[in-house]
């Protein structure tokens, strides 16, 4: 019998592999899930491990990984690799156990065995190709794999075991996600309610496998739905948040520490985060806060100004507009204007964090759903570049966006106008 190659995790560190079966030692100690490629797909996978030290880029990769689950059309390899380019990571550097790196892996290593997941990914992939052309329409190709998606699941559901299986609820997750992208709430809530009732079955989030990817993913989604939709429909599990959430500033502000260079001002974005962090502690006191202004001038550079915007809007949902004269509307249409003005692979490589506090604030305080779909897609890859085993990135960021609406809303309430002030 040949001998079985080494498991994915040691082939991408490039460390050596016992091929232990089921689990390899260096996995074992590791709490890594164990995944060994077939035989057949070795050369994709060698490919792979020629990639820099640094982690997988994006190389065009999985079109090599035949024979396919389901039979082979001619498009089939365009779409995985639109799959894999949808990521938005292929520029930047994609360590082993971010999101990114197991959709790259450990995704397409169950897609290539599992027909459900396989027209999963090649529906992500084709909406990827629909995107790109400008198209709101789905295509022909994107509507035939969704529907076969939902063929499986429905034939599935009866299963006791292929019901609530990995690949079963991780197939799902691309179709609620689109429906929260398209606005169909509906859809989305069908959705929703479907992946809830299979985690209960399978005991809760914390016995999906996948190494955390399809957690990750179920979370990721429910984020989704609740930035499309109205929270009353997604309500967060801790209610209302009476205290201002911080700890994605402190994260930001650690992680700036050490920040490399390419020209980042790093020291002018950690005053406008510290500024930031300050008038959030400080919110909920009736006394107006005394904030170092003297200190924050308007930045040249677009990076560094659309941090500036992002602050000035933040002040001003907590009735301390730097810029009295300018609307919330007109801000958010400013943030959004400079944001396309910058390379959103400089964000993903140097300032991740900070590009998702940057564009939920602009989410949270638009009232307009395709802009808050635009500020939440825009970050959506700074979030897959998050390690899988650090999950308070996520609910950070929701908590950033939760409070921030809720006080955008709740002036709205006491009749405070567009302009931030009463």
């Amino acid at each position: 019998m040949a001998m079985r190659n080494a498991c994915i995790s040691c082939r991408f560190r490039k460390r050596k592999c016992d091929r232990a079966f089921p689990t390899c030692g260096r996995c074992e100690a590791n709490f890594t899930e164990c995944i060994y490629i077939p035989q057949k797909h070795c050369r994709a996978v060698q490919l792979a491990a020629q990639a820099p030290d640094i982690g997988y880029t994006g190389i065009s990769l999985w079109p090599l990984f035949e024979p396919y689950p389901i039979p082979r059309r001619w498009y089939m390899p365009r779409l995985l690799q639109n799959f894999i380019d949808g990521l938005g990571v292929s520029q930047v550097p994609v360590h082993p156990g971010s999101m990114a790196w197991s959709l790259q892996t450990v995704w397409m290593q169950h897609a290539l065995s599992d027909p459900c997941l396989f027209h999963a990914t090649l529906f992500l992939g084709s909406s990827y190709s629909d995107m790109l052309r400008g198209e709101r329409a789905s295509s022909s190709i994107t509507l035939f794999h969704q529907s076969e998606v939902l063929r499986l699941v429905g034939e599935r559901l009866g299963h006791p075991v292929l019901g609530i299986d990995d690949c079963t609820i991780a197939a799902i997750t691309p179709l609620a996600s689109s429906a929260g992208f398209r606005g169909d709430r509906d859809a989305a809530r069908i959705h929703q309610a479907g992946m809830r009732r299979m985690v209960e079955l399978r005991g809760g989030h914390d016995k999906l496998g996948m190494g955390g990817l399809v957690a990750a993913l179920l979370h990721m989604n429910s984020l989704v739905c609740r930035i499309a939709f109205n929270q009353d429909d997604y309500p967060s599990s801790g209610g209302k948040l009476t205290l201002p959430p911080s700890a994605l500033e402190i994260r930001i502000l650690n992680s700036l520490e050490d920040s490399p260079g390419h020209n980042i001002p790093v020291q002018s974005i950690r005053r406008i985060i510290q500024v930031a962090f300050n008038a959030k502690l400080q919110a909920n006191s009736q006394v107006s806060p005394a904030l170092d202004r003297d200190n924050i001038s308007i930045p040249e550079d677009p990076i560094n100004q659309c941090c500036y915007l992002a602050m000035t809007i933040l002040l001003s949902i907590i009735q301390q507009p730097l810029h009295p004269s300018k609307s919330l509307n007109c801000l958010v249409h400013d943030l959004k204007s400079y944001l396309t003005l910058t390379d959103t692979q400089t964000w993903l490589r140097y300032l991740p964090e900070v590009y998702s506090w940057v564009c939920m604030i602009g989410a949270a305080t638009t009232d307009k759903l395709e802009q808050r779909i635009w500020f939440y897609f825009r970050q959506a890859s700074a979030l897959r570049l998050a390690s899988l085993q650090n999950g308070y990135f996520m609910d950070e960021l929701w908590a950033h966006f939760e409070w921030l609406r809720e006080r955008r809303s709740s002036r709205a309430g006491a009749g405070v106008d567009d302009q931030g002030w009463p």
